[in-house]
């Protein structure tokens, strides 16, 4: 891909990603590709359909995470790279919970992206969690699993009325109960 062309697409998924966390699944082709200083020509290029669109939304934030995970365990120790892997990825999961819903109802939970991402996720929570471990920072039984799992529902208590509040509240007693 030339370089023009590889800035474009780049550029339309960093702005998918924004749109789609800001207005949920159905937010405006035309709008990204504007917002991108596209034209929507350039936009059907690089994704013919909105899925396609989605789906590279989606991939590239779960790499994003995955490599904020690890440069969390390259700089900080491991309680603290922990704690701010927590909140980055109840943040994630906040922001593209519409994307992913509309994602599974045309792909299913089974689709290739899923696996790949939820691997991707599993391996950075992993290498994230043993180093805590190891540290005595965390509990002894605590596996990555059960970090994805309870970092879901602090995510997911974040919608409606006073979700946020509700979310930070969560999160902290996630992290008090993560501690030997």
């Amino acid at each position: 891909m030339r370089a023009d062309a590889r800035r474009n697409r780049d550029r339309l998924v960093a702005i998918a990603q924004e749109a789609f966390a800001e207005q949920g699944a159905g937010a405006s082709l035309d709008d990204i590709a504007k917002r991108a200083g596209v034209g929507p020509g350039t936009l059907y290029r690089h994704f013919p359909t909105r899925e396609a669109l989605q789906e590279a939304a989606y991939r590239d934030a779960v790499e994003e995470l995955a490599e904020r995970g690890r440069a969390l365990a390259d700089e900080l120790p491991p309680g603290p790279a922990l704690e701010s892997w927590i909140a980055s990825l109840i943040a994630h999961i906040r922001d593209r919970s519409a994307l992913a819903g509309a994602l599974v109802e045309s792909m299913g939970k089974q689709g290739e992206l899923f696996v790949e991402c939820h691997r991707l996720l599993h391996d950075t929570g992993a290498l994230i969690v043993d180093a805590a471990r190891a540290a005595g920072a965390v509990r002894e039984d605590v596996q990555e699993r059960d970090l994805l799992w309870m970092a879901h529902g602090v995510a997911q208590s974040a919608a409606g009325e006073g979700g946020d509040e509700r979310a930070a509240r969560l999160q902290q007693v996630l992290l008090r109960g993560l501690r030997p």
